[in-house]
């Protein structure tokens, strides 16, 4: 406002969801005002449907929405009074950034600082504005421009970290995955890439803030404060060897824009805030080699065949060659790396015949490890059927 007497109409319009998905509705808000001293009479806002999006449903605080010609009429907006329009529209694609503009087009007054209906779609005067939705499938980000040409954005950063830098095969890793909102309004619609790496299967995850869903591979978060930090710890079991394991996460998606970063943007290389990534080594060192070295010098390293049969029912036998008697420790792991059963059992010198009962294990995969430090290659893998 200038503050010179007269009407003075401002235009705003904002989104309910920053990104959207294909046959899902959007509200968009908008709110026209009158700042000025002088009443505005028959102000029609122009409010045509974005292509890609169809009429649902709308309700007004004031005026009529005219369907047909996508106008929205008051007829009457005293000083300082306000009406604001919900129009809910539906989405019929999911290829492409929609933009939704609107603008005073026309008043039976003069606009103090505004004329009306001369915008191609730019917002340059306060009675016009826009909002963008991007569609979830491409990890876009919405932008609301408003009347003032500035975006609405939160700074988000991504950080991951694991208990351990590097990894033996069946054994559980922890990682420790933190959302961080660094600016100073709540972050909303967020969405971070939390899926296995290849080599590692699920075991358990907990969260501070929102929800993982193991079969997308992701973390919801409804809304994260101003200077808060969302967490999700995420235990994996291991299943290869010999190899580095990357494990690389994003996020995918937020309803307001980053200032500094694209959501769903990246190739598996950290180059922005909102990317992290966390690469484990193989834990079989120098140092372990020349332990079983040592070892194998005063007894030959067992030799651990097959198990069968496998898939197994009731039982399942491990042969096991041996040049030295050995009381050992048999545990049964299942996929996710959870000891389901253990043992006590003796091996003794030369061939031996362990039985192994597995009448009481659920079908499904299973893993028989033997702890003791004589044994090189303890880990042997054997499927469980139906009795």
């Amino acid at each position: 406002d200038d503050g010179d007497d007269g009407v003075d109409l401002t235009l705003e319009v904002e989104a309910s969801n920053g990104t959207f998905e294909i046959f899902t509705n959007t509200t968009f808000t908008m709110e026209v005002c009158n700042e000025g001293t002088e009443t505005a009479t028959n102000v029609i806002v122009q409010a045509p449907f974005p292509d890609g999006l169809v009429y649902v449903s709308h309700n007004s605080t004031a005026g009529e929405f005219e369907l047909a010609w996508q106008y929205w009429l008051i007829p009457s907006l005293a000083p300082g009074e306000c009406a604001t329009l919900n129009l809910t529209l539906f989405s019929l694609v999911d290829d492409r950034d929609l933009t939704f503009f609107t603008q005073v087009n026309s008043l039976d007054q003069t606009d103090v600082d505004s004329t009306p209906d001369n915008s191609n779609g730019q917002v340059n005067e306060d009675d016009e504005a826009s909002v963008t939705i991007s569609p979830q499938a491409q990890g876009g980000n919405g932008g609301n421009t408003g009347n003032a040409g500035a975006t609405g954005s939160r700074d988000l950063e991504l950080s991951l970290r694991s208990a351990t830098p590097t990894y033996d095969i069946y054994e559980v890793i922890s990682y420790t995955m933190e959302v961080k909102n660094n600016s100073s309004e709540k972050a909303t619609g967020v969405v971070v890439s939390a899926g296995l790496p290849a080599g590692m299967v699920f075991t358990n995850a907990s969260v501070s803030n929102g929800a993982f869903s193991l079969y997308h591979g992701e973390w919801t978060i409804d809304n994260i404060g101003p200077g808060e930090t969302a967490t999700l710890n995420l235990d994996l079991f291991t299943l290869v060897e010999g190899q580095n394991i990357v494990n690389f996460c994003q996020i995918l998606q937020a309803n307001e824009s980053d200032p500094d970063s694209t959501p769903g943007n990246a190739t598996g290389q950290v180059v922005e805030d909102d990317e992290a990534s966390v690469i484990l080594t193989y834990a079989n060192s120098a140092v372990e080699n020349e332990q079983v070295l040592a070892r194998s010098t005063t007894s030959k390293t067992m030799e651990i065949a097959t198990p069968y049969p496998n898939p197994a029912t009731d039982f399942i036998i491990v042969p096991i060659d041996s040049e030295i008697d050995l009381q050992t420790q048999v545990n049964i792991l299942d996929i996710s790396g959870r000891i389901i059963d253990t043992k006590s059992m003796k091996i003794f010198k030369g061939y031996n015949r362990l039985n192994v009962t597995t009448d009481h294990l659920v079908p499904g995969v299973y893993f028989i490890t033997f702890s003791d430090l004589e044994l090189s290659k303890t880990t042997r893998k054997f499927v469980k059927t139906a009795n």
